[in-house]
């Protein structure tokens, strides 16, 4: 897992909602409150360890009244829609508010007495999973967001956040794979020439980088169907990537990624695969363009034994070449371009030779 992770934290969020009230009806003291934090914090994080190692997070996405108000005391704004927290303010600020009472808190920050009696519950919560994580710095967007989504369309210098969040959607998709057994040697390799093949297209494709997003995601996902069965498998990865979520990928999203799955082997698209032609028009062309590189990266490790370990891409006018790095023999993956390099060659017009 690369170093760069965030977290979103909704759902812990809804947690700790749950555990201020319950930390209201026990009336204890404040070691009893803090106690009870500590161990749902401690469970909270052993069931996120299985998705992500929080010693390699680096931020941590804070959603809720609770984190805007510490944003606004000690936060530098960013753009209209977030603000960024450093690790030892945030902690400092938690340190400082739950030394308050509940009076001392609305005239402190200006709050109703009922925000202030959930505000040092809902911060000792934070703060005890921010020191779980490696997490450098907080970041509190200012609307109300699902899953983080709103990261991926913040438009400004911040490009770190933008790619931080999409290796988190990377990472969720690998944990999709390994639940279903995938091959990550076949699946890291196709991944790697896939982008490729995408960074030197780029020009000639039109698509953003939200859309190498969603190649990257399919690359990694689209043999998963093998689980249930390796005849049609392609059907069967498009059904499991259709009927699963992906953290930061909307319903729009995994519909193309799904499409591109299921079209990475021979079979083309038609008016009979409903899912594809209730795409928009857009999305349709989208999902042509990223299966013909996926189809062509798949065929480059025909015998998933990563036979040739890397390839010069070269376009000139009218032709892409491939070329084998060292001395091989590429029987095999010009057999597997025969069969797959139809759609490519149809859809950007230009002949793909392997040499």
């Amino acid at each position: 897992m690369q170093k760069g992770r965030m977290v979103a934290a909704h759902s812990f969020r809804m947690g700790t909602v749950i555990i201020e009230q319950q930390v209201k009806a026990m009336m204890g003291s404040e070691k009893d409150m803090r106690r009870f934090l500590a161990e749902y914090i401690r469970t909270t994080a052993e069931n996120l360890n299985n998705e992500l190692r929080l010693d390699l997070v680096r931020q941590l996405v804070a959603i809720g009244s609770d984190a805007r108000l510490v944003a606004r005391s000690v936060g530098t704004q960013v753009t209209d829609l977030y603000a960024t927290i450093p690790r030892a303010a945030f902690i400092a600020f938690v340190d400082r508010a739950t030394s308050y009472s509940a009076e001392e808190i609305v005239e402190h920050f200006r709050v109703s007495y009922s925000d202030a009696e959930s505000l040092v519950p809902g911060l000792l919560a934070y703060r005890f999973f921010l020191e779980l994580t490696g997490a450098e710095t907080v970041v509190v967007p200012y609307l109300s967001i699902r899953e983080g989504v709103i990261i991926s369309r913040l438009a400004g210098p911040e490009q770190l956040v933008r790619e931080e969040f999409y290796n988190q959607v990377v990472a969720s998709a690998l944990n999709l794979g390994k639940k279903y057994h995938l091959d990550e040697d076949h699946s890291s390799y196709v991944t790697r020439i896939a982008l490729k093949l995408f960074d030197t297209l780029e020009g000639e494709l039109g698509l953003d980088r939200h859309a190498r997003l969603l190649l990257e995601t399919a690359a990694i996902l689209h043999d998963v169907g093998s689980f249930i069965r390796a005849s049609d498998h392609h059907i069967h990865s498009q059904y499991i990537v259709s009927h699963s979520d992906i953290f930061g990928l909307n319903k729009d999203d995994m519909n193309v990624v799904s499409n591109v799955v299921r079209y990475h082997r021979a079979e083309l698209p038609s008016p009979a695969h409903g899912s594809y032609v209730s795409l928009p028009r857009a999305d349709r062309t989208m999902v042509l363009k990223l299966s013909a590189l996926l189809r062509v990266a798949d065929a480059l490790d025909r015998g998933h034994s990563q036979h040739i370990q890397d390839f010069d891409v070269e376009l000139t006018k009218d032709t892409l070449f491939l070329r084998a790095r060292g001395t091989h023999d590429v029987t095999l993956e010009r057999l597997a371009l025969d069969e797959k390099a139809d759609l490519f060659e149809e859809i950007f017009g230009y002949r793909l030779i392997m040499v």
